[in-house]
């Protein structure tokens, strides 16, 4: 007889078992994915002056424009200066800006041409 209320309550915990992970499978298991419809993109309207992308320190690192040409998307230096364009027609290296010629120091903390030997 004990072995028979060991089975029956057995057998009944099984089926709970069984009805609890169907439940679950069907609450927690991943749906399937299904493409909506209707579009969902975004658009972002770009002014005159084009879109500037900063660091969050708010350095310029990149901007997005556009010419007669299409699109331009130009890379920036640590100057925030433009050393890459790239167009809707291709890739434009820009050369770098040429450096600032030394500032003249004003006579009185200019060097003196004569050059001491030490003796």
């Amino acid at each position: 007889m004990r072995t028979h209320r060991l089975a029956v309550v057995g057998s009944i915990i099984l089926v709970i078992g069984v009805a609890a992970g169907a439940i679950g499978a069907r609450v927690f298991a991943p749906r399937e994915a299904r493409a909506d419809d209707r579009p969902t993109t975004s658009t972002i309207y770009v002014g005159s002056q084009g879109l500037v992308f900063r660091t969050h320190d708010g350095h310029a690192i990149a901007r997005l424009s556009s010419d007669s040409g299409g699109g331009v998307l130009e890379l920036l230096d640590a100057a925030e200066q433009p050393r890459s364009r790239i167009r809707a027609s291709g890739l434009e290296v820009v050369a770098p800006s040429p450096p600032r010629p030394p500032a003249r120091l004003p006579p009185s903390i200019a060097p003196s041409p004569r050059v001491d030997l030490g003796f």
